[in-house]
């Protein structure tokens, strides 16, 4: 429906709950007609004003009796529009819409949030000193923007979810061209400026944004310019630094904790290097305790010649040749020796220091998912839907960068829990249900690995809609979309800017969430996969090392090339039978390869059979750090990242769950 028709059909549903907020009336009562008003503003095309209807909404519930003559004044002027035939709201991003009040972080939570966003800025900020394409840092700057959107609304920091939501539109909107997205990301750095200041100061954010857009802030208004102490070494773009004495704490950004870990693996490297030249230097000396040998047996055979002409000279060289030799060999042996016990002890200090920095940002699941539980009350709130959250192995510890990483892919899974799974009490009613909607947050340890389930009791995913939006977007032909398993059909759930909403608000419908999601673990060196709960719902599995340290990993070599596989995904490793019934590497990698393979490795995921691959040889077991890898590489393999050797080679990571299933496939 256009806005001519639905306009009409808003003020009518205004009018309806308008009599229901009066002073004196009841709390539930008017709490329900802002929930229903709030919605029907979102479905009309106006999340402005459904956001300052919400604040005035948790005003009025904390007892605040001047925000029902607010929301009645706000209400009746967009009806009063409505009639004179123009829009419920005349603001237009970046103008903040009128009423709009700053937002409230409790203070316990501020720190937290701050760091993040503050790394968020920092991605931002490398997107505009990039060289990279316009295209490619416009797609990056969405992602960036998309994740800050999630994470103030999980904090409660309504305004600057509001901008991010605007922003993300604006950039949504700019043409396929390079010269547009060049554009685009040159008016980024203002976007910039102006959300720093939000989480640094909200009102005079606000305030800010009037001036800019030519609106003077109303008198007495709370978001009125006003002076702030700061500082004068902090710049005015950064997020404010908590007090570390009140908290005897000294927090740090990822960012800074990651270049550590860069320079200790530099440390580590030059360890593999010394032992790298203490081997040579073996290899030296024992050539030459091979040419002395050599020459000693020569200057024996030789010696009944001594006494004649110069012959005895000769000898003599050569015995002077043969104790140069000698003491070469020693030397060398020496080396070796020295090489050996400094590459021991670089490897001994890159381990101590390594350890040290982790303890450092080591924290446990269940503080990830207490943040988590917040959010998912928010945004259930938003929904007006009624959710519990079961959390278990929240004991488990885990890496602060790890943490950070998995909370927007986490955010995003929870939205899409609350958003497009768990019904509304009604609905849940119709499906004999109980009302509230249960979202469970379960962690696992496997080894070095962590695996992270979300699994929610909601309606699941719709296949057929699936299909339709798959032929739809060119994904799939009609035939191929019909023979395709539920598993392949919710691949493409993580394809960019594809939704089964058909409403953008704050809170869906941009197509980025479990996109975002992927990125973010992929980043990790991890997999995500999504599969149809056992009664209904939707369950997501999320598998990232526990730490950005090392993690075991056994080499596998097929058709001349070098392969990472995870230990705690590796069962039995043999040499291959006869009549061995698995298939081999390179075909699950789409290469050509012999079927008669030399050696078989079994691979063992959670909820699935062992199946086994064949490649052409194992070698020994190593402690590796895995790196992120782009989707495109990912996908194509199924790689999970990448391993930097020694010799400075880049070898692929392999991604045990999807590749299980692929050799599950073709051997079926």
């Amino acid at each position: 429906m256009s806005r001519r028709e639905l306009d009409p059909l808003l003020a009518g549903e205004i009018e309806k709950r308008l009599p229901a907020l009066r002073e004196g009336g009841e709390l539930t009562t008017m709490r329900a007609a802002l929930h229903s008003l709030k919605g029907s503003l979102a479905m009309a095309g106006y999340p402005d004003l459904s956001l300052v209807v919400g604040q005035l909404g948790v005003r009025i519930r904390e007892g605040d009796a001047s925000a029902i003559p607010a929301v009645r004044e706000l209400l009746s002027e967009a009806v009063a529009r409505i009639e004179r035939g123009e829009p419920a709201a005349s603001t237009r991003f970046p103008e903040p819409p009128v009423g709009l009040a700053p937002s409230r972080v409790e203070p316990r939570y501020r720190a937290e949030y701050h760091v993040t966003m503050r790394d968020r800025l920092g991605e931002l900020d490398a997107v505009l000193s990039s060289t990279q394409s316009g295209r490619d840092g416009l797609d990056a700057a969405k992602r960036s923007v998309h994740a800050m959107k999630g994470a103030a609304a999980s904090v409660g920091d309504d305004v600057t979810a509001w901008y991010c939501h605007g922003l993300e539109s604006r950039l949504r909107s700019v043409g396929q061209g390079e010269a547009s997205a060049a554009a685009a990301i040159v008016e980024l750095a203002r976007h910039r400026a102006i959300i720093a200041l939000l989480i640094e100061d909200p009102a005079r954010g606000i305030a800010t944004l009037r001036l800019l857009s030519g609106e003077a802030a109303p008198p007495g208004r709370s978001d009125a310019p006003r002076r702030t102490t700061r500082n004068k070494s902090q710049p005015p773009s950064r997020p404010p630094a908590e007090n570390t004495e009140e908290s005897g704490q000294l927090r740090i950004g990822t960012a800074e904790v990651d270049r550590f870990f860069e320079r200790i693996e530099h440390v580590s490297m030059v360890g593999h290097e010394l032992t790298r030249g203490a081997e040579m230097a073996r290899q030296t000396s024992t050539r030459l305790r091979a040419a002395q040998a050599s020459l000693h047996e020569a200057l024996r055979l030789l010696e009944p010649a001594r006494s004649v002409g110069n012959s005895g000279l000769a000898l003599s060289r050569i015995e002077a040749a043969t104790a140069t030799l000698r003491a070469n060999a020693t030397n060398a042996e020496r080396s070796a020796a020295a090489f050996r016990r400094s590459s021991e002890v670089v490897e001994r200090r890159s381990r101590e220091m390594r350890g040290a920095l982790l303890e450092l940002r080591r924290t446990t699941v269940g503080t990830l998912f207490d943040r988590l539980r917040r959010a998912v009350v928010r945004f259930a709130d938003q929904e007006g839907k009624r959710v519990q959250v079961q959390v278990v192995g929240g004991e488990l510890p885990i890496d602060r960068r790890v943490a950070d990483r998995l909370h927007d892919a986490l955010i995003q899974l929870a939205k899409n829990a609350v958003s497009h799974g768990v019904e509304a009490p009604e609905g849940r009613r119709a499906a004999h249900k109980p009302e509230v909607g249960t979202i469970l947050l379960r962690a696992t340890r496997l080894g070095e690995w962590l695996r992270i389930v979300v699994e929610d009791d909601g309606r699941g995913v719709d296949t057929t809609r699936l299909r339709q939006l798959a032929v739809e977007r060119g994904i799939m032909s009609f035939d191929q979309a019909e023979r395709s398993q539920e598993g392949e059909l919710l691949l493409i759930l993580f394809l960019p800017g594809l939704t089964t909403s058909t409403r953008a608000d704050l809170l869906r419908g941009r197509g980025l969430g479990l996109d975002l999601a992927e990125d973010a673990v992929r980043r990790l060196g991890g997999t995500i996969h999504l599969r149809s709960a056992e009664s209904s719902g939707l369950v997501a599995t999320l598998e990232v090392p526990s730490d950005q340290s090392v993690v075991d990993v056994l080499w596998l070599r097929e058709s001349g090339d070098d392969y990472a596989l995870p230990v705690d995904f590796t069962g039995k490793l043999e040499r291959a039978q006869p009549n061995f019934s698995g298939v081999r590497l390179a075909a699950c990698l789409g290469r050509s390869a012999p079927e008669r393979a030399p050696v078989s490795v079994e691979l063992r995921v959670e909820g699935a059979l062992p199946v086994h691959i064949g490649v052409d040889s194992a070698s020994a077991v190593e402690s590796v750090a895995i790196r992120s890898v782009p989707s495109l590489i990912a996908l194509s393999g199924p790689f999970s990242g990448a391993v930097l050797r020694p010799d400075g080679q880049l070898k692929l990571a392999l991604d045990v769950p999807l590749l299980a299933a692929r050799a599950w496939a073709m051997t079926r």
